[in-house]
């Protein structure tokens, strides 16, 4: 029988969760929205020579191997796996509102579009328009998830006009407040308390939405001036109340969010980062995806296999780490927290606000 979401911060027992896949993996061709929001460092000389369109067989074999067998680990411990319903969309048509045509983008990242907030599935209004329909690879599963007695909210569908959108070389991309973003990998559920990252993938008035939505029994935490690229998962992620790996090279020690006072932090530093090769010179994520890790439970996360120092000091915090091979990650932007989305976890909603 289908059981109705419940989901309340990062670490609690998992249940059930979304693996992404590989399959219709594509580089966009030539789009402001993806120059803006993936490779805004670039000058438009550069972006216009970067790799588009379709990636090596070989990507797709192994990344979609590694994929299954985060899957068969999961499923191992008894927690159900659902994964995208490529069906639903053909990835090698264009993507168009009416104002814009674009490429489809990729269902690798789950993590990206959706979130679950206590028992409310929540889809994101994202910056990156070859994403528009993403969330429709979800939808059968989000009706029988709705009659189960889920909550279904998604944010208004933004018109992603050239005007949203600000690139400066040499400068941190930008998103304007024309209208709400929000790509749910900008956020860390931490119960009563949600912290919201500011960047290129999140504005103030995406705040603002999910602050109006979740209504007074949540508080929307947004932060600014950490890591205005894109998203939090490779910058601040909470292991359990009370344990924090935190990107020492965005974060700085007088940055760190209150919610943390008190708490031991990882540093995870340039000395713990092993990192991985990318296929491409410019790769969609940077070596510090290697602290994109999945809590299991409490006491048990999976981590990229190369993360072979930040698993030795979730060691000496008792924490077992399940390492998972992940040969693409930088490729197709995503490590073990953001090619999945827990829908279930036992747990209760509470305060870890000291």
């Amino acid at each position: 029988m289908t059981q109705k979401v419940w989901s309340c911060n990062e670490w609690d027992p998992l249940k059930e969760i979304i693996i992404g896949t590989s399959i219709g993996a594509n580089i966009p061709q030539n789009d402001l929205s993806h120059h803006a929001t993936n490779y805004a460092n670039l000058t438009a000389e550069q972006y216009d020579v970067m790799p588009k369109g379709e990636y090596p067989l070989h990507v797709y074999e192994q990344a979609e191997e590694d994929l299954n067998n985060i899957c068969s680990i999961l499923e191992q411990a008894n927690i159900t796996v659902y994964r995208p319903d490529t069906s639903v969309i053909d990835f090698t048509t264009s993507v168009s509102n009416g104002r814009w045509t674009t490429d489809q983008y990729e269902a690798y990242c789950p993590r990206d579009s959706i979130t679950v907030i206590g028992d409310t599935i929540i889809e994101g209004a994202m910056s990156l328009r070859a994403r528009y329909h993403e969330t429709f690879l979800f939808n059968k599963l989000f009706q029988d998830k709705m009659m189960a007695g889920s909550k279904w909210l998604p944010m208004p569908k933004p018109m992603l006009n050239d005007s949203l959108y600000r690139i400066q070389p040499g400068v941190d991309p930008s998103i304007t407040e024309e209208e709400p973003i929000l790509d749910p990998a900008n956020i860390i559920r931490m119960g009563y308390d949600i912290l919201y990252l500011i960047s290129n993938t999140g504005n103030a008035k995406g705040a603002q939405w999910l602050r109006n939505t979740l209504g007074p029994e949540f508080t929307v935490h947004e932060m600014y001036d950490l890591y205005s690229w894109a998203h939090v998962d490779s910058t601040i992620m909470p292991l359990r109340p009370g344990l924090v790996v935190l990107n020492a090279h965005r974060v700085p020690k007088d940055k760190i969010p209150s919610v943390f006072d008190g708490w031991d932090i990882i540093w995870y530093t340039d000395d713990m980062c092993v990192g991985q090769k990318a296929l491409m010179e410019y790769a969609p994520a940077s070596h510090w995806i290697g602290m994109n890790v999945l809590s299991i439970d409490p006491d048990t996360v999976m981590v990229p296999q190369e993360e072979t120092h930040l698993m030795s000091a979730m060691e000496k915090h008792g924490i077992t780490p399940v390492p998972v091979q992940m040969r693409h990650m930088r490729t197709l932007a995503g490590g073990p927290h953001c090619v999945s989305c827990d829908l279930v976890r036992e747990g209760k909603l509470e305060s870890y606000w000291r």
